[in-house]
């Protein structure tokens, strides 16, 4: 395998610390979030993710 060959993922979840962060700015950051192709991701196309904030009940 040359390990260029991209494979279809679904339901793909990504954990983004935001701790510091006030909720406003949480919020903000989290309606910028993209993913792309690793492969090429300079011109793959970018597409806007679900996102979705929690709190952790920890801090």
């Amino acid at each position: 395998m040359d390990n260029k060959t991209p494979y279809a993922q679904e339901n793909l979840t990504v954990r983004l610390s935001l701790s510091g962060k006030a909720a406003q700015e949480a919020v903000k950051i989290a309606d910028q979030l993209y993913v792309t192709s690793p492969d090429d991701w300079a011109t793959s196309i970018m597409r806007k993710a679900q996102a979705r904030l929690e709190t952790d009940e920890n801090d």
